[in-house]
């Protein structure tokens, strides 16, 4: 455990020390801070108890109104747990960074919390540092400053932080901050992953897979995708789908893929409702259905997703789940063109001349209207 005392004063007064044990141990045994409870009175009377035990002073902060705010499922929800190795001192600036960072019992304010989760990561906090790592990251209540960032990761992936050493992983792959390294980004991706994190898998599993930085290995790289599958993650579950399919790194079995393309797809993967519908559109894997490729062809349209609009295209151009209608099938056409499918760059040129004047300029202002709708309602029944 790393420990390196702060140098700014801390200290408990006995009676207030008690208080927060107590504390800390309510909010251990029933996880009300994050938890159900939600009462307005509670929150603010724990905040006072937590801030009342530190001898530091806090003066208000503004909050950081225009700081890009990240919500509980985009910063990976934080550890509230104390464990064995942490200081009490330690772990309640922890928690009171936790607090004003996501405005528990006490307004917002995102350099309040970078002021106390510092507190606890000069003092060795794992979990501070690595939150700091992210804020340093992303840019919240602090300026941006991939170097301060990878300093903050490292220190926590040292501790053995698995999100940690993710995230130093990153900053090495690409460069940021620290010299660049895919060798030893790999190297920490592996460690993450063997803890159980479920990125640090994924990417682990995609990187053996492809197998352009290390030698490849389907195999392996199919089994940590399998492991990250298997706990919801989507990116793996469309990954392991298109394994299956083609028969990399596993027996070539169409069914289970259909299953993997579907569990990613119910989550909103655009690239798993694409090979989802091109399953019931071929029938593999699956019973061939029109009408089923064409759902999940929409939904991956509706996303933006180039493949499924070129092939919405072919199936209003054929009438296949839908009925015949070349303007729509043009309008699929050019939005699949203009995001990047040549395959739908050429229906779309061998379209225009069969179509007549009036039909190919209504059919492009559809295309313009569906755009700026961003895809959505783009049907006769909705334009």
């Amino acid at each position: 455990m790393e420990k390196t005392k702060s140098s700014v004063p801390f200290s408990f007064q006995k009676s207030k020390r008690r208080k927060v044990k107590i504390l800390l141990a309510q909010y251990r045994s029933i996880g009300q801070l994050f938890g159900g409870l939600r009462s307005v009175m509670v929150f603010p009377l724990a905040f006072s108890i937590l801030l009342g035990s530190a001898s530091i002073g806090c003066s208000s902060q503004n909050n950081m109104g225009n700081a890009n705010q990240l919500s509980d499922h985009q910063l990976d929800r934080p550890r509230l747990e104390k464990s064995p190795a942490d200081d009490e001192d330690t772990f309640v600036n922890y928690r009171l960074g936790l607090m004003y960072f996501f405005g528990h019992g006490v307004q917002k304010d995102y350099q309040s919390a970078v002021k106390w989760l510092n507190l606890a990561g000069r003092d060795g906090q794992m979990d501070a540092q690595e939150m700091l790592g992210k804020m340093y990251l992303r840019g919240i209540g602090v300026q941006k400053n991939y170097r301060i960032a990878g300093k903050w990761f490292n220190r926590a992936a040292k501790q053995g932080h698995a999100r940690a050493q993710f995230h130093i992983g990153l900053l090495y792959y690409r460069g940021l901050g620290v010299q660049k390294n895919p060798i030893l980004a790999v190297k920490m991706y592996r460690r993450s992953a063997k803890q159980g994190y479920v990125r640090a898998q994924h990417l682990l599993g995609v990187i053996l897979v492809e197998g352009d930085i290390v030698e490849k290995d389907e195999k392996t790289g199919a089994i940590w995708l399998k492991k990250a599958a298997q706990k919801g993650y989507r990116f793996s579950q469309s990954m392991l789908g298109i394994l299956y399919m083609y028969g990399r790194g596993v027996a070539r079995n169409l069914k289970t893929a259909v299953q993997w393309f579907r569990l990613a797809a119910e989550q909103g993967d655009d690239d798993a409702e694409f090979h989802l519908g091109v399953a019931y559109y071929y029938g593999e894997g699956v019973a061939k259905d029109y009408k089923g490729a064409l759902k999940w062809f929409r939904l991956a349209a509706e996303q933006g997703h180039a493949q499924a609009q070129g092939l919405l295209s072919v199936m209003y151009l054929l009438g296949r789940g839908v009925s015949e209608d070349k303007i729509y099938a043009y309008m699929w056409a050019r939005l699949a063109a203009n995001n990047g499918s040549k395959k739908a760059q050429k229906l779309r040129f061998r379209m225009e001349g069969d179509m007549m004047p009036a039909q190919l300029r209504f059919a492009k202002k559809l295309a313009f209207d569906c755009f700026q709708r961003q895809y959505r309602s783009c049907y006769k029944n909705s334009i």
